[in-house]
């Protein structure tokens, strides 16, 4: 679907329902489909392709796409889905033929062909339209989808002027249905070749008319809030919601907060929207609100749970009653269950956990003292240098060491980063800032809690294990 063409449903479905009758010298019935004993429904038929879809068998579907074409020639969705299939297929010659053998109006088979690069999801393999949407202008040169569609393709692909061309012999075109349906995009067009005077008036020219147009408002307020406009863009958000306490004004003004960075009043919304309506589910958590930040720092009562994998086994490494100052220390109780079923304690000194690169990260069953490695936490020489230099070196095991590289594509919000808090107790999830580092070679990771009060190892993968902070249990 093109970045600034919002495809209604409504529309499609219209297309569909107003569709002319196929060609009358079609035949009406075949023996396809019904040599077994018991012949399959059309709606069971139906979900087969669907399934197949999803595993991008679309050989096969369009096999039973023949079936139920076989059985009602006069069934105009199964046309548009095997041609859709064609498309993603590549054959498009095909696709839009079989468009035009079988519709009889064209206006309806235009409409349909330049449907087809969206149903047949081009944006996902990044594949043009264009084909297609030439196919439909050539065919009925007076509709004005085809163009206008286009014309979205090619603002996504920055070629503005060229889109605004397209669009603007398009938009005059369209039904009045169509219009209402695509006036935003419309607008968006402009916005994006920079024509932000035009966008605005073209959206103020319907609000006169309808202040209550969801999509129309909430367009503007995307407007404001990409042109810095941040006052009016709340005083318009807050008024709106006011009025009309709809998800599209709440989300629109959380969207506000967050370009904003008033961390704040985004939360409260993200709070409101999590709360009064659905699909809104860890929408905090993923906007790193603070109250749902992961209680990571240890206290006297805090229980770390790490799962290790190794090639033989998987068992729980928890960490209990640690004492961390990186100024003075880190000692730490542990156990390893089954099957390993170890337990100990290490003690790290003052000096290892300023200036240690070395790591403990096998146990026996004992307790250690260590002078010149840390265990679970990095030390503060590693967390400097990895905050200042963008590496480090650490030596994980008993080879000469390597040196870490940080990752700066890691996500804001990682697998990694959400952590389950008291699971069977009292179960929610938390975030955790995170240092992602990678080993030159490419073998060895660790995630680090970025906090130098608090630079407990969070994941690590070293050959031929790796262990994951899993839970959190804070009583």
């Amino acid at each position: 679907m093109n970045r600034f063409i919002a495809i209604s449903v409504f529309l499609l479905i219209s297309c569909l329902l107003n569709a002319q009758a196929l060609k009358k010298n079609m035949p009406t019935h075949s023996k396809i489909g019904q040599t077994t004993k018991k012949k399959l429904s059309d709606s069971t038929l139906y979900k087969q392709i669907q399934k197949l879809i999803t595993e991008s068998k679309y050989e096969e579907a369009i096999k039973i796409c023949n079936v139920l074409h076989a059985r009602n020639v006069k069934d105009s969705n199964v046309i548009l889905v095997r041609s859709s299939l064609k498309a993603r297929l590549g054959k498009d010659d095909e696709a839009i033929a079989d468009i035009k053998k079988f519709i009889l109006n064209k206006d309806t088979a235009a409409n349909i062909i330049s449907y087809l690069p969206i149903l047949a999801e081009f944006n996902k393999n990044e594949k043009s339209g264009e084909l297609y949407y030439k196919a439909a202008i050539a065919y009925s040169p007076k509709l004005g989808l085809p163009y206008f569609f286009y014309g979205g393709e090619l603002s996504d692909k920055g070629e503005h002027a060229k889109a605004l061309e397209y669009a603007n012999i398009g938009f005059p075109l369209l039904s009045k249905f169509e219009r209402q349906n695509f006036i935003s995009s419309y607008a968006k067009l402009f916005y994006a070749a920079n024509f932000k005077n035009d966008a605005y008036k073209i959206l103020d020219s319907v609000i006169k008319i309808n202040t209550n147009d969801v999509e129309v408002n909430t367009t503007y307020l995307f407007f404001l809030r990409e042109d810095q406009r941040y006052e009016e863009a709340i005083s318009m958000a807050d008024r709106l919601f006011a009025k009309d306490s709809v998800e599209d004004y709440l989300f629109a003004r959380f969207r506000i907060y967050k370009k904003m960075d008033n961390s704040i009043m985004m939360c409260k919304d993200a709070a409101l929207l999590e709360h009064y309506f659905k699909g809104y589910d860890g929408l905090a958590l993923q906007s790193k609100c603070v109250d749902k930040k992961a209680e990571i720092f240890p206290t006297s009562t805090t229980s770390y749970v790490y799962l290790v994998e190794t090639p033989k086994s998987v068992y729980n490494f928890t960490i209990t009653n640690p004492k961390v100052a990186m100024d003075s220390g880190i000692s730490f109780n542990w156990k390893m269950g089954i099957p390993v079923n170890k337990e100990g304690k290490v003690i790290i000194s003052k000096e290892a956990v300023n200036s240690a690169y070395a790591q403990l990260n096998n146990f026996g069953a004992k307790d250690v003292y260590t002078t010149d490695r840390t265990s679970v936490w990095i030390s503060n020489a590693v967390y400097n240098q990895i905050k200042m230099d963008g590496k480090t070196f650490i030596k994980s095991g008993n080879d000469e060491g390597k040196t870490f590289l940080v990752d700066k594509n890691v996500e804001n919000l990682s697998v990694e980063s959400i952590i389950d808090m008291d699971y069977e107790t009292n179960f929610r999830v938390g975030w955790v800032n995170l240092i992602h580092i990678k080993s030159e070679d490419g073998i060895e990771e660790y995630w680090i809690n970025d906090d130098p009060k608090n630079p407990i190892i969070v994941k690590m993968i070293l050959a031929p294990f790796s262990i994951t902070l899993k839970e959190i249990k804070t009583k």
